[in-house]
């Protein structure tokens, strides 16, 4: 058996700037939706900071961190950054609408995300982080 030459993983950070938003189901909604905005100016800047290059097509690793901004009257319980936010809304909206803003802008379906870590932390500058991987096989 000839071995395969090594070769290092695909590997690229995004960050959006702004406070993280939760993906609300609208049902029966007519009219505006602020989130499509939002969600559109997501895949601009992701499109900008991914540039011209290839899309991902998986196996995939995903590291998720948002970063929410310190309320004025907690800053003395939260006086670091990386604090946990352990408040609503849950942790899933986030993760689903990271998965519709970056579908077919970083990486072709989200079925080729095989690992997922995501967490909601305080900082001083509300942002998403994105840390993308390959997976070598």
């Amino acid at each position: 058996m000839i071995p395969r030459p090594l070769r290092k993983p695909r590997s690229s950070v995004y960050v959006v700037y702004g406070e993280p938003l939760s993906l609300s189901r609208q049902f029966g909604c007519k009219g505006w939706n602020g989130q499509k905005q939002y969600k559109m100016r997501w895949e601009i800047d992701l499109d900008r900071q991914h540039g011209q290059r290839a899309l991902f097509t998986g196996p995939l690793s995903v590291d998720l961190t948002f970063y929410f901004p310190i309320p004025p009257r907690a800053r003395t319980i939260y006086t670091t950054s990386g604090a946990p936010f352990p408040y609503k809304p849950d942790l899933y909206g986030y993760i689903i609408f990271f998965h519709e803003a970056t579908q077919g802008v970083i990486y072709e379906n989200d079925a080729v995300i095989a690992s997922l870590h995501a967490r909601k932390l305080y900082d001083e500058v509300p942002r998403t982080e994105i840390i993308i991987t390959e997976i070598i096989r």
